[in-house]
């Protein structure tokens, strides 16, 4: 126990200067940036709590996670805590906090140097299975494909819909009709491309 301490008394020093990081707004990072104080601000977040889960110190995650300010980082890092609340018994608090990190995606602006709202989608979708709520996994998985089907990127994608196929078939998940429809247009714009 001490030695679990000692490293969230290490991490809570990282985090507070992480948190303290002043982030540019997205209009300030110009286009041919490859880095920004924001993305390191993100990626240190992250990475605490990351680190905090793995001690099971998740209200810290939480609270490292809540001053990222790239929404889909953010909804990213949240998705993780979720399932780690879930995986500690706590189902109600996993997915209120699933449900938040789903809100934000959907709803935030883009921001420079973010993870895509594709990308953020695909972690809440896998981290509502390992949680263990089918319905919302459906609705992510639905917003998922309306972006997918919108941006005609799919071809990009076909790992990732290679992993979420057998995640819904090893978790037995049953897809909405709206899921099921929106593969179907899916494919036959692939098909069509091709």
């Amino acid at each position: 126990q001490q030695k679990v301490d000692d490293a969230e008394a290490v991490l809570n020093i990282a985090s507070s200067v992480g948190r303290k990081i002043v982030s540019e707004k997205s209009e300030e990072i110009p286009s041919s940036a490859s880095g920004s104080r924001a993305l390191t601000k993100s990626q240190v977040l992250s990475a605490l709590s990351d680190a905090y889960i793995k001690l099971g110190r998740l209200s810290s995650a939480e609270l490292a996670v809540g001053a990222i300010d790239h929404p889909q980082k953010r909804a990213i890092a949240l998705s993780k805590i979720g399932a780690a609340y879930a995986n500690q018994g706590d189902r109600s608090k996993a997915q209120r906090i699933l449900r938040k990190a789903l809100a934000l995606s959907d709803t935030s602006e883009e921001y420079s140097h973010d993870s895509s709202r594709v990308y953020a989608l695909f972690s809440l979708i896998e981290s509502s299975a390992e949680a263990g709520f089918p319905d919302d996994v459906n609705n992510a998985m639905e917003r998922f494909l309306t972006l997918i089907e919108k941006d005609e990127s799919g071809h990009d994608l076909v790992g990732q819909f290679f992993v979420l196929g057998k995640l819904y078939d090893s978790r037995g998940i049953s897809p909405t009709k709206k899921v099921d429809a929106l593969i179907k247009q899916i494919e036959a714009q692939q098909n069509g491309d091709n």
